[in-house]
């Protein structure tokens, strides 16, 4: 066959013809056939970790070789070697690290071939990509439900997994996976796995985890104020806060309140969230009762030995004694309890405890015989005439208190400071039937002003020292009105001033330069008659027109003797005063008296006395128990300007 190789191992036979007869045969050597190794692998180029390599040798050369090929990994032989079939070896190399390799096949040759080898070098097994990496969701989230774990599964080989988030205002995420909420709202959430020696880092497809917002309804509204009644609709200060998380202003919005007016409906708000919060709730707050604005009652009087019940409060609406039976058992001025209760007691509080002043006054001292012996008159009886007064809490109120008793209304007032300029404003307050006001320090009180809008006046005098300044307040507050000031460098060219002004005077009285006293003594008969008060120079001397006769007030000392002018004076203030009352004509239906000390409310009251053609008593402390009364009558009524002791 001369296929095997081997000394001897082929032979060929020929046969004679033609000449040659017979056959002839003659052997020969074979030799074995040279091979080379073709060393292939799968994957070709490089593979990965985890990748089954598979090393083929090819063994070229010669016929059907057969034999063996071992494979070497390095100096490591890999396993036992591989038989030939078909001119092939295989071998499959598996957990196989990263690294460079250099693979080597041997042939090992057979009777028929020669051994040889061949060397793949420089193969590479790179690091594998792991297996998908994934994120267990983490399920319903809200605001305020707290922090929460993330878990991821999947991947390969030994890393570290840790989480990520990009910046954003809903979530942070810790390495570890420990969430943060920050606020309602989306963000993306990626999982991490390290890479090792044999796996590269991989990492999750993002996440979206949803924080959805807390119900506002959670939140609590704390009223902080601002819930009395009013009258109009309430809007209270209030707090929205949450046990169960952080809110701020930026998580609510106002988004309506209720009526909010009365006491039986009580009030509520509403707020919508916003931000981290969603919905609505509504908070009901209770409105509380208004305290009510009231004026004490003054001006009260009573008899000793009487209840106090017997004081009619009927003038001052909703007043009424606290305890009516107390029995009036002290002279003087004492405060008893009242109650106020309002029209509206739906939303107003009844006030208790309010304390008012009465005057409890002994009987009343009236003369009723020739030789000026006076008798106590039984206030039970019916010619008992009871003092009234007429006064506020100050001087000021005093003059409002006397405007209020005296005039509806008014065309005209007269404002003077309380001192000498306003000696000679009473003739004008009787010629223009005006009230005199106070306007201390120059400046003119709420009070002042709102009795001048009530007596709707449109027409003003400025006397004396007030001049421009209260002049300019009037003009701010009525600017309508039309102001007049009369003031001169003195009292004595304010004096003239006023005179100037008087239309159709009947006579004169003259006055020492500080004679308040005297000049109050006069001024309600001055202002009911048309006479006008004109002012000694600081020496004593009157240098002004004394044509229309009249009377000189006071001693000699304030006053020098005037011709044409009859004198009327006494050994003091209180005599001159009975001199005055003595010598003119006075009509006693009413009766003033006034603090012969202060002589200021005198001089406010003289305007109102005027009216009835009264005279004007000064008293010492204000008490009626030091008057002589002199020409009244039992049903004479008497009044008291400023409150009793005062």
């Amino acid at each position: 066959d001369n296929i095997l190789a081997g000394p001897g191992g082929g032979s060929v036979t020929v046969t004679g013809k033609g000449n040659y007869t017979g056959t002839a045969t003659r052997d020969f050597d074979i030799a074995k056939a040279d091979t080379t190794v073709t060393l292939t692998a799968v994957p070709g180029g490089d593979a990965a970790y985890g990748d089954i390599v598979t090393l083929t040798a090819a063994i070229n050369g010669g016929f059907n070789p057969a034999g063996t090929v071992t494979f070497w990994n390095g100096p490591a032989q890999n396993g036992e070697p591989k038989n030939v079939s078909g001119g092939r070896a295989e071998t499959s190399l598996t957990d196989l690290s990263v690294g460079e390799y250099n693979f080597t096949a041997i042939y090992s040759g057979d009777d028929n071939h020669n051994e040889s080898q061949n060397i793949l070098d420089n193969y590479d097994i790179t690091k594998a990509a792991q297996a998908a990496l994934t994120m267990d969701s983490p399920g319903a989230q809200a605001w305020g439900s707290g922090g929460f774990a993330l878990s991821a599964a999947g991947g390969s080989g030994e890393g570290a997994v840790t989480f990520s988030a990009p910046d954003n205002d809903t979530l942070s995420v810790s390495p570890s996976g420990e969430v943060t909420i920050l606020g309602a709202g989306s963000a993306e959430v990626t999982a991490h796995k390290e890479g090792d020696e044999n796996y590269n880092p991989t990492s999750s497809a993002p996440l979206e985890i949803i924080i959805e917002p807390r119900d506002i309804s959670e939140a609590f509204i704390g009223i902080t104020g601002g819930t009395v009644y009013t009258g109009g609709q309430l809007k209270p200060e209030f707090a929205v806060s949450d046990e169960g998380a952080a809110i701020t202003d930026e998580d609510w919005q106002l988004a309506a309140w209720g009526e909010n007016i009365g006491v039986a409906g009580g009030g509520s708000v509403t707020i919508s969230g916003k931000g981290n919060y969603a919905g609505q709730k509504t908070q009901n707050f209770a409105i509380e009762k208004a305290m009510p604005d009231y004026t004490v009652p003054t001006g009260l009087s009573g008899r000793l030995g009487q209840p106090l019940s017997s004081i009619d409060l009927s003038a001052f609406a909703g007043f009424a004694w606290q305890n009516g039976s107390v029995t009036l058992a002290e002279r003087g001025t004492h405060s008893f309890m009242a109650v106020f209760t309002p029209s509206d007691t739906a939303n107003y509080n009844s006030v208790s405890d309010i304390p008012v002043d009465v005057a409890v006054l002994a009987p009343y001292y009236q003369s009723d015989s020739d030789d000026g012996s006076r008798t106590a008159v039984d206030p039970s009886a019916e010619d008992g005439s009871p003092v009234s007064y007429i006064y506020g809490a100050d001087r000021v109120g005093t003059s409002v208190a006397i405007a209020k008793a005296g005039w509806v209304s008014a065309n005209t007032v007269i404002l003077v400071p309380g001192g000498m300029d306003a000696l000679s404003a009473a003739p004008l307050a009787g010629q223009e039937d005006a009230p005199i006001l106070l306007a201390l320090n120059s400046t003119i009180r709420e009070d002042v002003l709102a009795e001048i809008a009530r007596l709707g006046a449109g027409k003003a005098y400025v006397v004396g020292s007030l001049g421009r300044v209260v002049a300019d307040q009037l003009k701010a507050r009525f600017p309508q009105m039309e102001i007049i000031v009369l003031q001169g460098r003195n009292r004595v060219e304010t004096a003239a001033l006023i005179k100037e002004r008087i239309t159709n005077p009947k006579g004169t009285f003259v006055v020492g330069y500080d004679a308040i006293a005297d000049a109050v003594s006069a001024a309600s008969y001055a202002a009911a008659n048309g006479y006008v008060i004109q002012i000694a120079a600081p020496d004593a001397s009157f240098s002004g027109d004394a044509s229309l006769g009249g009377y000189t007030l006071g001693g000699p000392a304030l006053v020098r003797d005037v011709a044409g002018l009859p004198r009327l004076y006494g050994s003091d203030r209180y005599a001159t005063n009975y001199a005055v009352r003595d010598a003119l004509s006075f009509a006693y239906e009413n009766l003033y008296f006034a603090n012969g000390v202060t002589l200021v409310d005198a001089l406010t009251g003289s305007a109102l006395a005027a009216k009835t053609k009264s005279v004007i008593l000064l008293a010492p402390e204000n008490d009626p128990e030091s008057l002589d009364f002199g020409p009244a009558k039992p049903e004479t009524r008497i009044y008291g300007f400023g409150g009793p002791g005062k």
